[in-house]
């Protein structure tokens, strides 16, 4: 089982805190997390992006500008709310996909393979995001 196997993962052994959004996959993989740690999962539906019917290419493609900045500080202000909230603990945190591919992008540069999906490649050092609290 993937859970079982995410739960002897070296970064998982000490953990603190579970946040996840309320969706079926996530709660049921972090069920079993939040379980052996003795641990409540804290529902957070900020960390998600509500319209889950768009793909990550739409997401990236379609939406303007403002509209894209828009999503990604609210998903961005949301993970940096539980990181203070959470400060000195070891938080696990699960999101959907498309929510992290917008959370990721902060760090990330957006490119395209011969598939025409959307690659993020890192290239920048997270500590600005959340010592700064900046999103770009």
């Amino acid at each position: 089982r993937f859970a079982e196997k995410l739960c002897s993962m070296p970064e998982l052994k000490e953990v603190d805190a579970i946040y996840s959004i309320n969706s079926f996959l996530n709660l049921e993989t972090i069920r079993y997390i939040a379980f052996q740690k003795s641990l409540p999962i804290k529902i957070d539906d900020r960390l998600k992006f509500n319209k889950l019917s768009y793909s990550q290419n739409h997401i990236f493609n379609k939406f303007n500008d403002s509209k894209l900045k828009e999503i990604k500080k609210s998903i961005s202000d949301a993970f940096k709310n539980v990181l203070m909230f959470e400060n000195g603990n070891h938080v696990v945190i699960s999101m959907d996909i498309l929510s992290i591919a917008i959370l990721l992008s902060n760090w990330c540069t957006q490119d395209k393979n011969c598939n025409d999906e959307l690659i993020l490649t890192y290239n920048d050092d997270l500590s600005n995001f959340i010592d700064n609290s900046k999103v770009s």
